[in-house]
């Protein structure tokens, strides 16, 4: 027992020293769990692919895409020709390209290599990147939390439990894009701690701009999050320093704006579209908050209550807040 105790101890100093050993074992832990939560699907020879919105829409948008992106590349190294297709009356009977496949795979950096994979191989490429995604959420959140101080041992169960949490669990098959702001939103706390307290604004604009070009709907609530971690963070620093304040906010206003123009190409069209659409003027029936039923059915899901329907995503759930 002693010795256990003792080789624990070396692996915890290890893990703490080294990046290169955290992510080792946060790979191998990531590895794990993925196979427990996934193997649903090689057992019984089914896909990523949601029967619903994931065969109608994700994936016949990702196939739309390649075809897209290989056409554009072909008219630019061949034909010599930058030609971006903007109009197409195969969609519907005619639609804008980008209005109509913004929402799904254009802007989003997970699918812009789908022109590399032939059509009968696309459901590698679709399976590979909402794995992707679920491992890329650990090790943004893992280093947020290296910048800020905490120590490795303490930050994988943490980088663990973020990128497998219900969320991910539950859309990964069935919006694979819906993942995308678990990535976002860790690099843009880094980006507001790197302008506190080093002045850089580089890592703040590039996901600014990355997020903004990636999904128009999530954009507005990461920003609305991050606003409000901001006017936490200035408390607690700059507390009644109106000069820091100041300056604090024009850094941020300024790699904002610049990450906005940096996205402006993809998200400037979406927001016409968005604002023009005839739904925009439809009264809105949701509250600013939901009724307190919802609230009072949270605590089921600690019991697992709520995960009770059979599918393959309750069963990934289950498996995981099984394993912790």
């Amino acid at each position: 027992m002693a010795e256990m105790k003792s080789k624990l101890q070396d692996f915890y100093k290890r893990l703490d020293s080294r990046k290169s050993t955290y992510f080792l074992a946060y790979s191998v832990i990531f590895a794990i769990l993925a196979i427990g939560v996934f193997s649903f699907y090689f057992f019984t020879g089914k896909t990523f692919i949601w029967e619903v919105d994931g065969w109608e829409q994700h994936y016949k948008s990702l196939i739309y895409y390649s075809q897209y992106l290989r056409d554009f590349f072909k008219n630019i190294f061949i034909n010599h020709q930058f030609v971006i297709p903007q109009w197409d009356f195969a969609i519907g009977e005619g639609s804008d390209v980008i209005g109509t496949f913004h929402y799904y795979v254009i802007g989003d950096p997970f699918t812009f290599l789908c022109f590399l994979f032939p059509a009968k191989y696309m459901y590698i490429f679709y399976e590979a990147m909402i794995l992707l995604r679920i491992y890329l959420s650990g090790i943004a959140f893992s280093m947020l939390c290296f910048y800020t101080g905490h120590k490795k041992r303490y930050v994988l169960p943490g980088a663990v439990a973020y990128a497998f949490c219900y969320w991910a669990i539950y859309n990964a098959v069935r919006h694979p894009f819906f993942l995308n702001p678990l990535l976002y939103y860790p690099l843009l706390i880094l980006g507001v701690e790197k302008i506190i307290r080093e002045k850089k604004m580089w890592l703040f604009t590039i996901t600014v701009a990355v997020a903004a070009m990636s999904n128009f709907y999530f954009f507005y609530m990461l920003v609305f999050t991050t606003i409000i971690y901001v006017i936490v963070r200035f408390i607690f620093c700059y507390g009644k320093n109106v000069k820091m304040w100041g300056k604090g906010i024009l850094r941020l206003a300024v790699s904002s704006v610049t990450g906005l123009c940096m996205a402006a190409i993809v998200f400037l069209p979406v927001l016409h579209v968005f604002l023009s659409d005839s739904r925009f003027n439809t009264p809105n029936k949701m509250g600013l908050v939901y009724p307190f039923s919802y609230y009072a059915k949270l605590r089921d899901f600690l019991s697992l209550r709520v995960i009770t329907s059979g599918h393959a995503w309750d069963l990934q759930c289950r498996f995981y807040l099984l394993c912790f």
